[in-house]
């Protein structure tokens, strides 16, 4: 994989998000699930953050897939870096937020 890909996929997120609605929900950590995102590498949260903004503005990034068993409305965005995989779940079942349940 290049070293810039990932350079390449936040300039395809960017992109997407202008046609998305400008109204951003706020974004609500459960437990400990911010704590446990910080706690990935650097890069690791970088992609999250742009993920997660996507999410924020009422899209669906493309790293991210339903979470089985769940009902619509919960998401498992994954990524990968330096041969590892990161996950974190959220929930876009409430009009008015974003939850981010678990990260792992």
């Amino acid at each position: 994989m290049p070293q810039d890909f990932g350079v390449y996929r936040k300039r395809y997120i960017l992109a997407a998000m202008k046609s998305f609605p400008l109204k951003e929900k706020p974004l609500h950590w459960v437990s400990s699930a911010k704590k446990d995102l910080l706690a990935f590498p650097a890069g690791a949260v970088d992609d999250f953050g742009y993920a997660l903004g996507v999410v924020q503005l009422g899209g669906t990034p493309p790293s991210a897939k339903a979470w089985k068993g769940e009902g619509p409305g919960v998401f498992e965005i994954v990524e990968d870096h330096r041969g590892d995989t990161y996950r974190v779940v959220c929930t876009v079942r409430f009009a008015k937020a974003v939850y981010v349940l678990h990260c792992f």
